[in-house]
C-alpha cells in the first residue's frame, strides 16, 4: 500500500477507497448519515 505523507494525501486516499469500495462519494455518505437523525454520539 502507498505510504501516506499529509492529512490531504490521507483525505484522498480515503475518499478514493470509499469510492472504489461502495461506488458512491464523500457527499453522498455524508447526506445518507445527516438523513439518519445521528445528531449526538448517543443515537
Amino acid at each position: 500500500m502507498a505510504q501516506i505523507c499529509s492529512w490531504q494525501g490521507m483525505r484522498t486516499m480515503s475518499a478514493l477507497l470509499l469510492k472504489e469500495r461502495t461506488r458512491d462519494d464523500v457527499a453522498t455518505w455524508k447526506r445518507r448519515i445527516n438523513g439518519q437523525g445521528l445528531d449526538s454520539e448517543e443515537s
